[in-house]
């Protein structure tokens, strides 16, 4: 390496110098190169230009520093994009852990589920027995196969002597055409008249008199003159009131005849008379009476025909 002076000409001759150098500030050729002499100096062997050389050198140190940033930076780049690409493959491998273990547990599932059908359940053999009747059922059976009648209870003597008058609505009239008609066979006086007013009845024996305004406790003071109705008789004491209560609220319009016919019908379908045990009450005689006019099923058909004729016995 040679220690050039800005200004020297190549053709002098420079004698090299044992000292650390440094690079020049390099000047245009045309100021240092003359133009006459550029032929000999290229032709020459020893005709290359120092300064072209030490202009390659710098650029090749240039080129060289340029490519170290290059590298430098797609290094850089490089690890960059690989740290990101870890942290995704984390979450990738995260979520295929948990798909993989997902899959596993519905694995172990589907084997206990066949293991599970596999197994045989041994049961006792079903013998069918049949049921014993109860005597409350055989009683309620009886009427199916007897001729209709009406309890047969003793009409107390003080009640022999009572006349009864009452005073209803239209719909009142089934029931009270009934009543007239049992209680003419008993041989008690009644007077039963119909207008648009409300419910009134009343009771005289011996020239005193209890009033009504209650139909239910009406019906129920007709059933113990009457001699039909009697807390004795437990079944009928069990259902009678029930009876008596939802045929009130049909007269009082708080009820559809309808849905006692359906009433009645669901409970003749378990019992063969409405609230009796082998023979026909007041509940019977008022129920049939409400129930006048409307379409009705089968068995509540025939349980009305059971009534009538029962009525029409002498």
């Amino acid at each position: 390496m040679y220690h050039l002076s800005p200004h020297s000409l190549f053709t002098k001759v420079v004698a090299a110098t044992d000292i650390m150098y440094s690079l020049p500030s390099y000047h245009v050729e045309s100021e240092y190169i003359p133009v006459s002499s550029t032929t000999a100096a290229t032709s020459s062997s020893d005709g290359i230009c120092p300064d072209f050389l030490l202009d390659q050198q710098v650029a090749l140190i240039k080129r060289i520093n340029a490519l170290s940033r290059l590298f430098q930076q797609s290094e850089e780049a490089t690890t960059k994009k690989l740290q990101e690409t870890c942290v995704s493959e984390k979450g990738k491998i995260g979520s295929k852990v948990a798909r993989k273990a997902e899959k596993a547990a519905k694995k172990e599932a589907h084997k206990s589920a066949a293991a599970t059908q596999g197994i045989t359940v041994t049961f006792h053999p079903f013998v069918i027995t049949a049921a014993k009747p109860e005597p409350r059922d055989v009683g309620q059976a009886i009427p199916a196969c007897t001729s209709s009648r009406f309890l047969d209870l003793s009409v107390p003597a003080e009640h022999a002597w009572i006349s009864l008058n009452a005073t209803g609505t239209e719909a009142d009239k089934g029931w009270m055409m009934n009543v007239e008609r049992l209680a003419n066979r008993k041989g008690m006086k009644v007077n039963f008249t119909h207008d648009q007013g409300a419910f009134s009845a009343a009771a005289e024996r011996n020239g005193a008199i209890q009033n009504f305004k209650s139909r239910v406790n009406f019906w129920q003071y007709i059933g113990e003159c009457l001699g039909l109705y009697s807390d004795e008789y437990v079944t009928m004491a069990l259902h009678a009131d029930d009876w008596l209560h939802k045929a009130e609220k049909v007269l009082q319009k708080s009820m559809s005849q309808e849905a006692l016919m359906r009433s009645a019908s669901c409970f003749l379908s378990r019992w063969d008379n409405l609230g009796t045990v082998d023979a026909f009450g007041i509940v019977d005689v008022i129920v049939s009476g409400v129930l006048e006019g409307v379409p009705k099923s089968n068995n509540v058909e025939l349980f009305e025909k059971r009534i009538q004729c029962a009525l029409s016995q002498n």
